[in-house]
């Protein structure tokens, strides 16, 4: 079920929630720049046009980004030893 409440707090538990621009900025840390050159170069997810004038995220596929970008920052912290 798509859940759009600006208001609520980020998702739990796999539950997908359609995030706009400024929820997925203030998730991400990000600047609006940054956000669309990822989106630009393919490396962050592009948002879904839910209207003329309206664009939201997948709250999955950013919390999977945000993951992600964790999972690699702890591998290369902490490399396996041969």
């Amino acid at each position: 079920m798509l859940a759009f409440n600006s208001r609520r707090s980020p998702s739990t538990g796999g539950e997908m929630r359609a995030l706009r621009e400024r929820e997925v900025l203030a998730r991400t840390g990000l600047s609006r720049t940054q956000l669309r050159r990822l989106i630009a170069k393919r490396a962050f997810p592009a948002p879904v046009k839910l209207s003329e004038r309206c664009s939201a995220w997948d709250s999955r596929a950013v919390d999977a980004w945000l993951a992600a970008k964790f999972a690699a920052s702890q591998d290369n912290k902490h490399p396996s030893r041969q």
